[in-house]
């Protein structure tokens, strides 16, 4: 699950939001954005518009984003309790196979011939 805490801050007082309404990407002096597991963080993105951010408002923040994202999370694991097995058959998807490198050269071919007939036939790259 993911939320977006945002900052407004006078420079001496703060206050860190959970981003809703998105009022603070335009008002605010910070866009936290913040997804990820019950284990831990996969990912982060922030803006901010002031000089620098303290380790005290850094550490609310992440907090405050865990807090959410574990609401979050639950949330949508009483909806639906486990991920599906696969996806429609129109969904983007990426299958990667590893090939051993002793192999490599005969996969690729005499100036990449081989690998160029199998992207052409399988319309990848």
């Amino acid at each position: 699950s993911g939320i977006a805490m945002g900052l407004i801050s006078d420079g001496e007082r703060y206050a860190v939001l959970s981003d809703i309404l998105g009022d603070e990407d335009h008002l605010g002096d910070m866009d936290f954005k913040v997804t990820g597991t019950e284990d831990g963080i996969t990912a982060c993105q922030m803006d901010i518009k002031i000089k620098g951010l303290s380790y005290e408002i850094l550490v609310n923040a992440l907090n405050q984003a865990k807090e959410g994202r574990m609401h979050i999370l639950g949330k949508l694991t009483d909806t639906i309790a486990t991920p599906n097995a696969d996806v429609k058959g129109h969904a983007p998807k990426m299958v990667t196979r590893r090939i051993p490198n002793e192999f490599i050269g005969a996969l690729i071919g005499p100036g990449g011939k081989n690998i160029q007939e199998l992207q052409k036939e399988t319309e990848t790259t």
